[in-house]
């Protein structure tokens, strides 16, 4: 490796004698942090404001895909007439022609007219 010399431009501290391509990059590199001077604050601004826009619009237009194409899916996954599904309990027993017993020489249909009193004179029924 070789050793590093004094240069003959004191901006740059070492500069190897035997390397001119290094020498003239060094140079140039030193001459232009110089020139350089930052953007205007507009500029950068507006750049912000551009990628800002265009990502926005890049998540709505991902949000729009994401919900349609779930909404495409569920519609063709998902029948139009789906088929009856079994009751959730199974079913009691099957019921008898008559279902409470009643006693000899009575109207099988019962009153729902019922006075509080017990008589039953006032039954719109009879």
């Amino acid at each position: 490796m070789p050793e590093p010399h004094e240069s003959s431009n004191p901006s740059l501290p070492y500069l190897p004698d035997r390397d001119p391509l290094r020498a003239a990059l060094l140079e140039v590199a030193v001459e232009g942090g110089r020139q350089a001077t930052p953007a205007p604050f507009a500029t950068i601004r507006r750049r912000g404001d551009r990628l800002r826009r265009r990502r926005t619009a890049l998540l709505g237009a991902a949000a729009c895909l994401v919900l349609g194409g779930t909404a495409a899916l569920a519609a063709t996954l998902i029948p139009d007439d789906p088929s009856p599904s079994p009751p959730a309990v199974s079913p009691g027993p099957v019921p008898s022609e008559s279902p409470i017993p009643t006693p000899e020489g009575t109207d099988a249909t019962p009153s729902l007219y019922t006075d509080p009193t017990g008589d039953t004179a006032g039954d719109p029924t009879g």
